[in-house]
């Protein structure tokens, strides 16, 4: 080979070898970008907790034109959510646009484009749960009288207080007699109410909470028959009424500490598992079903422990964020 054919013969391979590295240089289509790139996140707003549990979680968040919609929590904790484009669209009659429905459960992410161009946004869960609560209150008592058998007509006395017992109604379809009853103070009547038995009441008289017991009822033929055990109770400490309750929380009331000890959404009703405390010592441990009270007596002090309510709220805390490729 003599020394032309040589030169012409090295400069090809050296066209090739440049062609061949520029091609390794080159990012492939779809591929990372150069690492002079870098991808930057821009929040659309704070984060929302969205969810099914009517005015504690609303059910969607609004980030700009987009709308975030919880749809549930799967047994698996991922949230169902869909995302909508909240601007009319000439390829989309009907608007909201429904970009797309994602599963996410916490720390994941789900990444869609503008329908109006080619944008992308990243749409991320940082939690997803649906814990179980219940709704408690919890009343505590002093007995200011020994039970008593009273029958209609006669009265339940106590200091200032005069419980006069008015009637036994008839037992209804599950065989209950409601009791009426009068509640007067110092001669002048200040409640009237119907008592179920084996429950408390609670009433607001001569300035003070005081509390009418129904043990059980007797609803005779003749009026002289009917009779009704009945206690007379001041309130040892204000009501805890209302009170929302995870399990292992505790609810107090005065020297009482009720914890919650789990849940039961399979029972019918719903049933939750509850262990008393009396000034730090274990007391009773029970299971109370929805919509009926425990009671409790307690060195003397009566506790009522009443089951408002029990729920499994669905929620998801996300956030919304702009992509942006800068830096190339």
């Amino acid at each position: 080979m003599n020394a032309k054919n040589l030169l012409i013969g090295l400069s090809s391979m050296m066209i090739i070898l440049g062609y061949a590295s520029a091609l390794m240089a080159s990012p492939a289509p779809g591929s990372a970008p150069s690492p002079d790139c870098f991808l930057t996140y821009t929040p659309l707003g704070n984060a929302i907790t969205i969810g099914d549990y009517g005015a504690q979680y609303p059910s969607s968040a609004n980030y700009g034109p987009f709308s975030i919609v919880f749809n549930n929590v799967n047994q698996n904790q991922h949230a169902s959510l869909t995302v909508f484009y909240n601007q009319e669209l000439s390829k989309y009659p009907y608007w909201p646009y429904p970009i797309g429905t994602t599963s996410l459960g916490a720390g994941q992410s789900y990444i869609f484009q503008s329908p109006t161009n080619s944008t992308e946004y990243e749409l991320s869960a940082n939690s997803v749960g649906n814990p179980e609560w219940a709704n408690i209150n919890v009343l505590s008592y002093q007995p200011q009288t020994p039970q008593k058998t009273v029958y209609l007509g006669q009265n339940l006395t106590s200091g200032p207080y005069t419980v006069v017992l008015e009637d036994v109604g008839q037992p209804n379809t599950n065989g209950v007699s409601l009791v009426a009853i009068n509640l007067y103070y110092n001669g002048v009547l200040t409640n009237t109410s119907a008592i179920m038995p084996g429950s408390t009441q609670t009433f607001e008289s001569g300035n003070s909470l005081v509390g009418v017991s129904v043990n059980s009822t007797f609803a005779g033929l003749y009026a002289y028959q009917r009779w009704a055990k009945m206690t007379f109770l001041s309130v040892l400490a204000q009501p805890t009424t209302g009170a929302v309750g995870y399990e292992g929380q505790n609810i107090t009331n005065g020297p009482f500490k009720v914890q919650i000890r789990g849940f039961n959404f399979g029972d019918d009703p719903y049933t939750t598992q509850v262990d008393v405390f009396y000034n730090g010592v274990l007391t009773n441990a029970t299971t109370v079903l929805q919509g009926y009270t425990a009671t409790f007596n307690v060195s003397g002090v009566d506790l009522n422990v009443h089951l408002n309510s029990m729920s499994q709220p669905s929620y998801a805390t996300v956030d919304l964020y702009q992509q942006k490729i800068v830096g190339c």
